[in-house]
């Protein structure tokens, strides 16, 4: 599970300590799991089923503002998504296993360990969300609402000579800095990029590919400009990513 913004150090533990729950809650209650599979672009029905993603991303919406994301070793809840103003979203395939809610309660009564995995589950999973939450103010405070993309490995999210008008930050994934075909950089989850062709001709110097699958949000450059007026957190966070971006990009064209 992830925001729209740079992960604390807290919420790295909390996630980690999640996704070791869900597993081996997942592999506790294998004997009534069912697999799915779900298309890019659809919505999930969760109406007293629990959905385990072993592959693939989930957009979480509410009244149409993106909040939070869910990716893989994720378990979604009906008993957390219940508001009909929100809405789940496959931003790419989907692959995993569904638990009924019903069956999965019944074997609480049998098997202790799952019943206290499941406890964990709801607390860690509570504490996350709201932290998240917290966190996604920043967006649902401004007219700042990215727009959020998904891509597969291989596939450019920025081509080098072409037009800018959009900031991009790396939600999820990781990605390679291009020029003439030569790679000269690293783009890491977190890292605000796209920045540098604002400021000169408005022309992309450089390739950005994704390397694996990739979850990218963009404004456009009058917003972002705004964003950094209302929000200097965010200005640090510009600042830490251009200085990494191009001393990786300066030592990959001294090589």
């Amino acid at each position: 599970m992830f925001g729209l913004y740079e992960q604390s150090s807290r919420l790295i533990e909390l996630s980690g300590h999640l996704k070791q729950t869900n597993a081996s809650l997942a592999e506790k209650a294998s004997s009534i799991r069912t697999e799915f599979t779900l298309g890019e672009g659809q919505r999930l029905d969760l109406q007293g089923e629990y959905f385990f993603i072993e592959e693939g991303l989930v957009q979480c919406e509410l009244e149409g503002i993106p909040l939070v994301y869910m990716c893989e070793g994720d378990l979604l809840s009906p008993l957390f998504y219940q508001d009909k103003s929100s809405h789940y979203t496959s931003l790419t395939s989907l692959r995993g296993s569904i638990f009924q809610g019903s069956k999965l309660v019944s074997l609480f009564y049998e098997d202790n360990e799952i019943f206290g995995l499941f406890q964990d589950y709801q607390s860690l999973s509570i504490e996350l969300f709201l932290e998240l939450l917290r966190k996604e103010s920043v967006w649902l405070s401004s007219d700042a609402i990215p727009t959020i993309r998904a891509f597969q490995s291989g596939d450019p999210i920025i081509i080098q000579d072409t037009s800018a008008s959009e900031v991009y930050t790396l939600l999820y994934g990781s990605a390679s800095v291009y020029v003439k075909d030569k790679q000269v950089g690293q783009i890491l989850q977190n890292e605000i990029f796209g920045t540098l062709s604002l400021a000169d001709e408005k022309v992309r110097n450089a390739s950005v590919i994704a390397n694996s699958q990739c979850v990218v949000a963009s404004i456009p450059e009058e917003k972002f400009t705004s964003l950094l007026t209302t929000h200097p957190e965010t200005v640090t966070r510009l600042v830490r990513s251009m200085a990494r971006i191009i001393v990786s990009q300066n030592e990959q064209l001294a090589e």
